[in-house]
């Protein structure tokens, strides 16, 4: 059963992982795009 438990945090410490890389891209990309509005 601790097995499971585990299992089921490194899930969602992947998940978390991914979400937060996902988020660091939407703003770098928003960051690009009022860039180029700037100019």
């Amino acid at each position: 059963q601790a097995g499971e438990v585990y299992g089921e945090k490194s899930i969602l410490a992947t998940e978390a992982r991914e979400l937060q890389s996902r988020l660091l891209h939407m703003s770098e990309e928003r960051d690009k795009h009022l860039s180029l509005i700037d100019e």
